[in-house]
């Protein structure tokens, strides 16, 4: 048998199954391993703005390596017949050759050479290095050609509210994906000292982005109009810093992974989220030699590289204003970083306090750090959850939602597995059988993006739809998903939902355990997908009224109703 762990191509769904097992039972022990690197570099802020020192696994992938690690041993333990392994990483490659080589010298061990590895990492890092230049470039530039118009600081204590703005979150006025409807109840003396501090994602356009900002009745406070030249020069050169840093020899459960350490160190210590960090960092400071009267802080919180170094800048440079990190989403159990450690809270990188969206999201927040200070805050971006139903589904069709994250090759994986069913005898020719599928990609994305990147040809059973996600929520009888907190949004509307999970890598299933399995479905293959399409389009009036009573204790558990009451606590008013 030939096991490919190179991430490119399927696994068995056993090992798939072992793996996500790996990857839980890992998770305490692989966030100990970060804690003893951050000790020996406790004070550098280049360690912290690292993708493994935030433990995000979308941008660093020594989690899913070590993982792999640890099924191909718990594969050999279980005596499964295995002639050879493939890797991608030549520290992999050494490590499983070391473990395996006196009692299994006949499993082959196929991996990139040494060079190739020093090559990719070089390329990696000059990639990482001219975008970097390319965004920071365009963001000093513009800030500059684009003078700031909007009303000045009255010098009064402000609300600064960390977001994310994209290429279309200017239609008209700046639409918040983030903090949708928190102005809507805030009082106009308020809102005049209520600033946005914005990070710019997938942004190509700089000049049309800040002529907008510009132009825009919100309050905006960029952090390119308080940083000077030297603090762009200083985030610039945090790759020749970041080389420096000390990765101490390192151990997992009894097993040396300091190649692996090492290597995946290096491989991703020049990115953008870094540099975004540090120039965060510089912002703090800035702000507060301006002498900016800040009262609270709220961020954006998945405690990435981002919010470490914005973190770290704000309580060094204010260290008695309260910072509070919003989670408004629901967290997937293996994006390990968005689990705060209590080692983070002492080396102070991390806000005062969570706010998550609702009641079950209090305790597996504290995993890591029990005494974390948990409240609950308004799910703005799930408000919809509570309205009255406005739109009931279509008898002629069973129609299934897919809702497509952010990332492209997740978008890739649904479609490849929706494109097989399609295929499928019991799908074929769907629109004739009463099956439509209608495709919602995420707003930072376009529908010729996300067909460029299928490559292949569009079905056309595939029906792109835009508008309000619960307008078509509501018209659906199933929801299709990975890694997306709308897999929630549609339990809480008693709308059943199938995970997509990964056969080559973690599974990042936002459903937590406590839901019951009843009106949701795990998938990994196409004949699992159609077996559970056609399980929910034949459920009857009972289960259908059991899904809605499941549906309202979900809302009541995971997403926290917004009223002026609650906003107000939020923001301290």
């Amino acid at each position: 048998m030939k096991l490919d762990l190179t991430g490119n191509s399927p696994i068995n769904q056993q090992y798939v199954s072992w793996l996500n097992q790996i990857a839980t039972e890992l998770r305490s022990p692989y966030t100990d391993l970060i804690r003893k690197l951050s000790e020996k570099n406790q004070g550098a802020i280049d360690w912290w703005v690292t993708p493994m020192a935030s433990r995000n696994p979308y941008s660093c992938s020594l989690f899913l390596q070590i993982c792999y690690l640890f099924l191909t041993l718990r594969i050999v333990e279980h005596k499964h017949p295995l002639e050879e392994v493939r890797v991608n990483s030549y520290a992999l490659a050494v490590t499983l050759k070391k473990l395996l080589s006196s009692l299994h010298p006949q499993i082959r061990i196929t991996h990139p050479q040494k060079a190739m590895m020093i090559i990719r990492s070089f390329t990696a890092f000059l990639r990482g290095f001219f975008a970097s230049l390319y965004h920071t470039g365009n963001q000093y530039l513009f800030s500059k050609l684009f003078q700031n118009t909007s009303r000045p600081l009255s010098g009064n204590p402000i609300v600064l509210i960390d977001t994310f703005v994209y290429a279309n979150s200017f239609s008209g006025e700046a639409r918040d994906r983030h903090f949708t409807g928190l102005l809507d109840f805030i009082d106009d003396e308020d809102k005049k000292e209520i600033f946005f501090t914005p990070t710019f994602y997938k942004i190509r356009n700089y000049a049309n982005l800040f002529k907008k900002i510009r132009m825009s009745k919100t309050n905006f406070l960029l952090k390119e109009d308080f940083l000077r030249l030297k603090d762009y020069v200083f985030a610039l050169t945090h790759c020749l810093r970041a080389v420096g840093v000390t990765i101490p020899p390192s151990t997992l459960r009894g097993i040396d992974v300091t190649p692996l350490v090492r290597e995946i160190y290096h491989e991703s210590i020049c990115s953008s989220s870094s540099i975004e960090g540090l120039l965060k960092y510089r912002f703090a400071r800035r702000l507060s030699e301006t002498k900016v009267s800040i009262r609270l802080i709220i961020d954006w919180f998945e405690n990435q590289e981002i919010d470490h170094g914005a973190n770290a800048g704000f309580r060094k440079y204010y260290p008695g204003t309260m910072i509070v990190g919003y989670q408004g989403y629901i967290v997937p159990k293996h994006y390990l970083c968005t689990y705060p450690a209590a080692y983070e809270e002492e080396h102070r990188v991390i806000p005062h306090q969570i706010a998550v969206v609702g009641k079950g999201l209090m305790e597996p927040a504290k995993e890591f750090y029990p005494h974390l200070n948990v409240v609950t805050a308004p799910a703005f971006r799930f408000q919809e959850v509570w309205r009255e139903r406005k739109y009931l589904p279509d008898n002629k069709y069973f129609t299934i939602l897919v809702s497509l994250p952010i990332l492209f090759k997740e978008c890739n994986d649904i479609l490849n597995v929706l494109y097989d069913a399609l295929r499928h005898p019991k799908i074929q020719g769907s629109s004739r059988h009463g099956y439509r599928f209608w495709i919602k990609h995420h707003p930072a994305n376009t529908t010729a993006k996300i067909k460029k990147n299928f490559g292949k040809l569009w079905p056309k059973d595939f029906e792109f739809v835009s508008g309000s996600f619960h307008d078509l929520l509501e018209q659906s009888g199933l929801l299709i998903s990975i890694s997306s907190s709308t897999c929630v949004e549609s339990l809480s509307k008693g709308v059943p939902v199938i995970v997509l999970g990964s056969l080559s890598g973690l599974t990042q299933n936002p459903i937590p355990s406590q839901i019951t399995q009843d009106i949701w479905t795990l998938c990994y293959a196409a004949e699992d997908v159609v077996t559970a399409i056609i399980k929910y389009s034949t459920l009857d009036k009972v289960a259908h009224a059991r899904h809605q009573a499941v549906g309202a204790i979900i809302r009541k558990s995971y997403f926290e109703p917004i009223t002026k009451k609650k906003v107000k606590q939020f923001l301290c008013l």
